[in-house]
């Protein structure tokens, strides 16, 4: 944003203006300050910075089956100096052999030895792997790979919980994205190939043709449809078709999405011919864009800064499939969109990456304010249930459960007071213990998302003694 085209606005006319957007369902929100958003009649969005400590540029931003957040740390705090990857574990318990608790940011031990990594993927069966850049000690990039069991991968022997160097992915320049599809594994180089410009290489799981170019397992190649990309940053799929983002510099900072279509057809109002790579026009203005990610629906999402100012100003960009209200903003399909309703929790920072988790929620990674953004477009839900009842004397449990709202719920007695020798546990929601009393205890339990959203519910247990 050009900062001599700023002026002040009368309040007579902001008035108007918020009134206006208000009477549409319209809230704008600021970092740190979650508000509701009217997205429609079943789903309100919130957007929040998450207090996480100890995060030092998060580059990107990944989650594993089970729900568990990885952030790659490419400017570590840890004692060896290198960098890390933080994790934020659903549950409690063992994660590539460490116990993390539910909820905690924690380095995770086993992801150590890393050099300069901007990138971060896992697997269908659960292996980690980190795209390392030019710094590491070969000179040229690598992929680390920590495996969830000991077993081949690649071609190559990996033992679990061991950051192993894959030996396969060699000839690397430079790489940041990273991305599987088909258990095929996709590197984006940034600079630079023998044609002078970025490319893409693929590791095959097992030999065969991809985009129209015969690939044999196990070996690192460059893929012949994506070539003289101009700083290709990230990449990622959908329906099986592959898109990237490209970086382009001063002076006028504007990039693209190149996408590489496993069919001919019509992309986001396009028709592209298979195994081409062809530039997107609907992306052809985006401002800078780096990271890109894609929606359980099909809608594509581009963050992206301009750095040709010194405002930094943060950008969510959205091209829809279909028109309609996403994150509380009606956008029309196959037309590049500043989500609005996001944007303004990202005005100081620069917004590198972007992922949702299965709920449907946004994170977005920004390493210059060292922070994680979320941004929810599902409203808190605490799922009530009778409780079954105790036996005296005898160990009882039994499982509260939350669903929607931002990742991570705490649990705490709001009214009352447990039968005596019961706990509420404030993470999982679970009441254990051996009751040592008979009769009914009645009380409140409030459950809180990391958003500030919270729901109670009123509920009892009967504790008898044996029949």
């Amino acid at each position: 944003m050009d900062q001599s085209r700023k002026s002040k606005v009368p309040i007579s006319i902001a008035i108007v203006v918020l009134t206006l957007l208000l009477s549409i369902g319209l809230l704008l929100t600021t970092a740190g300050s979650p508000a509701a958003v009217a997205a429609d009649t079943t789903s309100t969005v919130v957007s929040t910075q998450l207090n996480y400590g100890g995060l030092n540029n998060p580059d990107a931003i990944a989650f594993d089956s089970a729900g568990n957040m990885y952030i790659l740390n490419s400017g570590a705090q840890n004692s060896g100096g290198t960098a890390s990857i933080t994790v934020v574990a659903k549950h409690s318990g063992i994660i590539f052999g460490q116990y993390i608790r539910a909820n905690t940011p924690t380095v995770l031990k086993a992801a150590k030895g890393l050099y300069n990594p901007v990138g971060i993927v896992f697997d269908s069966a659960g292996n980690m792997y980190i795209a390392n850049g030019v710094s590491d000690p070969t000179g040229e990039g690598s992929i680390t790979v920590v495996a969830k069991h000991s077993g081949i991968i690649f071609g190559q022997y990996i033992q679990a919980n061991t950051p192993t160097m894959l030996n396969a992915a060699t000839g690397l320049d430079n790489p940041s994205g990273i991305a599987f599809n088909s258990g095929d594994m996709y590197v984006a180089n940034g600079v630079l190939d023998q044609t002078g410009k970025g490319n893409i290489t693929v590791m095959a799981k097992h030999s065969g043709i991809i985009f129209g170019q015969y690939i044999q397992a196990n070996k690192a190649t460059m893929l012949d449809a994506a070539r003289g990309f101009n700083n290709p940053a990230n990449i990622a799929f959908n329906s099986g078709d592959m898109y990237i983002t490209s970086e382009v510099f001063a002076p006028n900072y504007r990039g693209n999405i190149t996408v590489i279509a496993k069919r001919s057809g019509r992309i986001f109002g396009q028709y592209i011919r298979a195994n081409k790579a062809t530039v997107l026009d609907v992306t052809k203005k985006v401002v800078f864009p780096i990271g890109i990610a894609f929606d359980s629906v099909g809608n594509m999402y581009m963050t992206s800064f301009n750095n040709s100012n010194a405002s930094g100003v943060g950008f969510v960009t959205v091209i829809a499939k279909h028109s309609g209200a996403i994150f509380g903003q009606y956008i029309r399909a196959n037309k590049a969109t500043v989500l609005k309703t996001i944007n303004p929790a990202l005005a100081s920072p620069f917004p590198l990456t972007t992922t949702f988790d299965s709920a449907g929620n946004m994170y977005i990674g920004s390493p210059t304010s060292n922070s994680i953004y979320v941004v929810g477009n599902h409203r808190l839900d605490f799922s009530k249930s009778t409780l079954p009842s105790a036996t005296l004397n005898t160990h009882y449990s039994a499982h509260l459960s939350a669903s929607g709202g931002i990742f991570g719920y705490d649990w705490y007695l709001s009214r009352g007071k447990l039968p005596n020798g019961l706990h509420l546990n404030s993470l999982t929601g679970q009441i254990t213990g051996t009751p040592n009393k008979t009769g009914t205890s009645s009380f409140s339990v409030t459950v809180l998302d990391l958003a500030g959203e919270y729901k109670t519910e009123n509920l009892s247990i009967s504790v008898a003694a044996h029949q």
